[in-house]
């Protein structure tokens, strides 16, 4: 007979059919830099190796989701990860959801947060009530006038160089009042 079906398996394995194969693929993922995963995420269509490379590369996971944001910035699943997984879900869960929100097709150019100009003080965002990881919302509280006058007392001397405003014209300026004060006497006449 031409084809012969004794002796092979209909249930037969790779590893049994090819025995010079290798059963581990050996991962070439597991110390990558933040720009190897983001080309990794862009281009590469397995979004399982993606998760893997993700999940065994030692990178900051909020640096990685705003390198993620800035290169892909209107993926949602992206926004979603970095407000409401990032701290709350393991690890690999994290990096599977970063991995399937994008297909895997393209060319992206991989673009990098704007470095910081000086790093803000701990006491500073202890007297803004800021924990370290809520750092970006510093610069949104260091604009408002009335938030920094409110605070003013426990900013200490030298973290003033860190906020635009000049601590000697804010003290002095008087808010804005909607309403007149209730506890001050009329100036025309007396009460008693």
């Amino acid at each position: 007979m031409l084809f012969e079906e004794e002796g092979h398996s209909t249930t037969g394995d790779w590893f049994d059919v090819c025995p010079n194969a290798d059963e581990l693929v050996l991962t070439d993922e597991v110390n990558m830099s933040p720009f190897d995963i983001c080309i990794l995420h862009g281009r590469e269509w397995d979004r399982v190796r993606v998760a893997e490379a993700m999940h065994t590369a030692s990178v900051n996971r909020p640096f990685l989701i705003t390198v993620l944001n800035n290169t892909f910035p209107n993926n949602d699943a992206i926004l979603f990860a970095a407000r409401e997984l990032v701290l709350k879900v393991p690890d690999s869960l994290l990096c599977s959801v970063l991995a399937f929100s994008h297909d895997g097709t393209g060319n992206p150019y991989i673009k990098f947060p704007n470095k910081k100009e000086k790093a803000i003080p701990r006491s500073l965002l202890k007297a803004f009530g800021l924990r370290g990881s809520e750092e970006g919302w510093f610069h949104r509280l260091a604009d408002n006038e009335s938030f920094v006058r409110m605070v003013a007392g426990n900013i200490k001397e030298k973290d003033w160089l860190f906020l635009i405003h000049d601590k000697a014209t804010l003290l002095k300026t008087n808010e804005e009042q909607n309403t007149a004060p209730q506890l001050q006497v009329p100036q025309e006449g007396r009460l008693w």
